[in-house]
């Protein structure tokens, strides 16, 4: 797959004008639901952490008639090294549970995590993006990794959880 070294992805482009979004449909923050669960409480926190964090971001972003200036490098760094901890533990539990396509999960992770890298690392010298289009990328990132990749292991996480579970006693039988 051929990299881009524009910040923008699915063919939106980031504008250099300093105007504010004029886009039809308005930012809104990510919501979780229960189809995000992917098994495991940890995880799940993790994702909700992340979502809340993206949320935030979303929210300072809109906000702002600039388009993303330094100030928000900082908060965008922070959400990449979260989502790098988070991919270590989300590993470690699947190795742990001996899920039978780790490598390639590994791979999208180390494919996310230099993308999201690249992203805040080219908003420095690429100038300006407008605000709505790094919010919506954010969330379309958050989004399509979770309820895409993520959602690959569940059905593996939640089997995994009832072979480990101990047995459960058999019932007692009424006495008659």
């Amino acid at each position: 797959m051929e990299k881009s070294t524009s910040p923008a992805v699915d063919g939106r482009s980031a504008s250099r004008s300093g105007a504010p979004w004029t886009g039809a449909a308005p930012w809104r923050p990510l919501i979780w639901l229960d189809v995000y669960s992917v098994g495991d409480p940890l995880l799940d926190d993790d994702h909700r952490r992340l979502m809340e964090e993206i949320n935030h971001l979303g929210a300072a972003l809109i906000n702002q008639i600039a388009p993303v200036s330094e100030a928000l490098i900082a908060p965008l760094k922070r959400l990449a090294h979260q989502e790098a901890e988070h991919n270590l533990r989300e590993e470690a539990i699947l190795a742990q549970l001996g899920y039978p396509g780790l490598e390639d999960h590994r791979a999208e992770h180390r494919q996310l995590e230099s993308g999201l890298g690249a992203l805040v690392e080219s908003l420095i010298p690429q100038g300006p993006i407008e605000p709505e289009i790094l919010a919506d990328l954010l969330k379309d990132w958050f989004v399509r990794h979770v309820l895409g990749q993520d959602m690959r292991y569940k059905t593996y996480v939640l089997e995994g959880r009832e072979r480990a579970a101990p047995p459960r006693p058999p019932l007692a039988q009424p006495k008659t």
